[in-house]
């Protein structure tokens, strides 16, 4: 029998955008075409079976986590740093825990044993807004333009600044991107990094 106060944090979450999976001796499945389900029935129900010994009920919201070629970009990147930090998100009772997700991804899996509200209405809100953060997303968009422009070697600058209509001879300046009429530089590198966010975690 599910308890109240369980079946409230079920009843909270379900709904939401994600995959429940069965979390088994603490590590969440990943066979994601036998144990990923958009309804928690069948998971609760082996919970239950087996009286929550080595197993328990776990939850994968989509808008905190990553992955090469995903819809979520670096808005998943930026709320999966938010969710897994501890100075961020208090996690008392360890229901946080990582999993693979998509391709060269990585995401939460919360236990619904151990869940806080606070972790639940963070994953609610993310269905109206999807970012947890909007500073931590700004700070790790400056981080990616600053990083990808100065690995970039002077020719691949130049070609860049040519496709984007933009003068050349910033190809020597580092700090070219954050030139004022310079948004479009910013925008290219933002887009690429959207498509490969992995490459940033």
């Amino acid at each position: 029998m599910v308890s109240p106060e369980l079946q409230r944090r079920i009843d909270a979450i379900d709904g939401c955008q994600g995959h429940w999976v069965l979390i088994r001796n603490g590590e969440p499945e990943r066979d994601c075409a036998h144990q990923w389900h958009h309804s928690p029935t069948a998971h609760l129900n082996e919970c239950l079976a087996n009286h929550w010994r080595g197993v328990s009920l776990g939850f994968v919201p989509e808008w905190i986590s990553y992955s090469d070629y995903s819809n979520t970009g670096l808005v998943g990147l930026a709320n999966y740093r938010v969710f897994t930090d501890p100075a961020s998100t208090d996690d008392p009772h360890d229901a946080i825990h990582d999993v693979g997700y998509g391709w060269n991804g990585c995401g939460v899996c919360v236990d619904l044993r151990y869940i806080t509200d606070d972790m639940i209405e963070t994953i609610q809100s993310l269905e109206s807004y999807p970012l947890i953060s909007d500073d931590e997303h700004s700070q790790l968009e400056c981080e990616i333009i600053e990083k990808d422009w100065v690995d970039l070697s002077i020719d691949d600058r130049v070609t860049m600044l040519q496709d984007n209509g933009l003068c050349i001879f910033a190809a020597r300046d580092d700090s070219a991107p954050w030139r004022e009429s310079f948004a479009r530089l910013r925008e290219y590198l933002i887009s690429c990094a959207y498509e490969y966010p992995a490459s940033y975690a």
